[in-house]
């Protein structure tokens, strides 16, 4: 029996490697191709819709007010998401030299999509992605009894 002892034991692995990566590609371009992103979440009618203020306090808590400066919440260790997402805006903000003095704006359309949408940037995160838990603390802050929502009628 003749064995070819040149053989190399990672070609296998490296050719399915190459095989998937090929067909991730194909497949992220049909599904480019086809529209199948995220556009019908766009179209549909937001429902309520927030401006917010989002301020780092000295003991490592986030202060929400309103867009007129009304304390809405103070979040403690409870928003670890609720940071990274406003450390994620922010990071642009302030390369841009912009600091919290402008709002953010939350929504959340009929479908049950919520967003915080950053107008100065043009950036959009939608929160419900990440799964009902850690949208939730936005989802609160739409329905915060201590300022009105601007209802959207549709």
């Amino acid at each position: 029996m003749k064995t070819n002892a040149n053989k190399d034991p990672l070609l296998p692995v490296a050719k399915v490697c190459f095989v998937f990566l090929l067909s991730l590609i194909v497949a992220i371009l049909v599904y480019k191709e086809m529209g199948l992103n995220d556009d019908f979440v766009n179209v549909s009618p937001i429902v309520a819709a927030r401006e917010l203020h989002f301020y780092d306090t000295a003991d490592g808590k986030i202060l929400i007010t309103d867009k007129n400066g009304i304390e809405v919440l103070v979040v403690g260790a409870e928003g670890g998401f609720m940071r990274a997402v406003l450390r994620s805006l922010a990071q642009e903000r302030v390369l841009m030299g912009i600091g919290p003095e402008e709002p953010f704006e939350l929504v959340a359309n009929r479908i049950g999509v919520v967003s915080i949408i950053d107008h100065i940037t043009g950036r959009k995160i939608d929160v419900s992605s990440f799964g009902k838990t850690n949208a939730e603390i936005f989802i609160a802050l739409l329905g915060s009894p201590k300022n009105a929502i601007k209802k959207v009628e549709g």
